[in-house]
């Protein structure tokens, strides 16, 4: 399996797009019914994100502004293997955010694009920042990376530049860890990427939802069936993932900025 091949499976194959921006005004009819959905995949206590230091966002939600998060990562953040950015986990994240932060002005802007290494995306930050001046980044990494083998230090080095970036503009960091498929664990070892992510998290005053570990547990679980061939299930899969990724999300976020 080539690293191309891993890094595509690894981000469920999906296509990119843009800076899109993604508002909560005038998506009333859709929202309440969205947020009412319950996935039943709740993560175990240890996976959540308790107890999050989110000042920046914290400050902003106090000072009633409005809370603007800016999502940044590969295919797997456009959301097209769900069958469109409305199925996106940001866009389910805006649906629960409205349930759980009523009155709150929540703006979530997305820089998404298909096979989009962490560097790109790091070199791209200051843009994407100037443009939607976030108080949250929600940043997916790790699975072009795993795929292509790239040294340790190289990407943990990245991941400190972003983090470091977006804390100097004055925005808080969530890093969603590299993707889970039984079929890609079989092959690639992802351990050192999980732990550089985690490690430089730390360092650097960043928070970590770790996709790998979820995904695993729900899978083992029978929850989703990550080895899905089917097309229309393979879209139901990723629908309910990014639901899950987008409740945690927003449970975390919502207990940060209300603490």
């Amino acid at each position: 399996m080539t690293g191309w091949r891993i890094a595509g499976a690894l981000a469920l194959g999906l296509t990119g797009l843009g800076l899109t921006g993604l508002g909560l005004t005038g998506l009333a009819p859709w929202l309440g019914a969205w947020a009412a959905e319950a996935p039943g995949c709740a993560g175990p206590g240890d996976m959540v994100l308790h107890d999050m230091a989110l000042p920046h966002a914290r400050a902003a939600v106090a000072a009633g502004r409005a809370l603007s998060i800016l999502a940044v990562g590969g295919s797997t953040t456009a959301g097209t293997a769900a069958g469109g950015g409305e199925h996106s986990y940001t866009a389910r994240l805006a649906a629960r955010l409205a349930a759980t932060l009523p009155g709150v002005d929540v703006r979530i802007a997305t820089s998404a694009m298909a096979h989009r290494s962490a560097r790109v995306m790091a070199d791209q930050l200051d843009a994407d920042i100037a443009a939607s001046r976030p108080d949250i980044v929600i940043w997916g990494v790790g699975g072009l990376e795993a795929g292509r083998h790239q040294l340790i230090e190289r990407f943990a080095g990245t991941l400190a530049r972003g983090i470091d970036k977006a804390g100097a503009a004055g925005a808080d960091v969530i890093l969603m860890d590299v993707l889970y498929a039984p079929s890609i664990a079989r092959v690639v070892d992802l351990t050192t990427y999980r732990d550089a992510t985690a490690t430089t998290a730390q360092a650097h005053g960043a928070m970590v939802l770790d996709r790998h570990d979820l995904m695993r547990r729900w899978s083992e679980a029978g929850v989703v069936d990550l080895d899905a061939t089917d097309p229309g299930v393979r879209i139901g899969v990723a629908r309910k993932l990014f639901d899950c990724f987008a409740a945690i999300l927003a449970d975390g976020i919502t207990a940060a900025v209300r603490r």
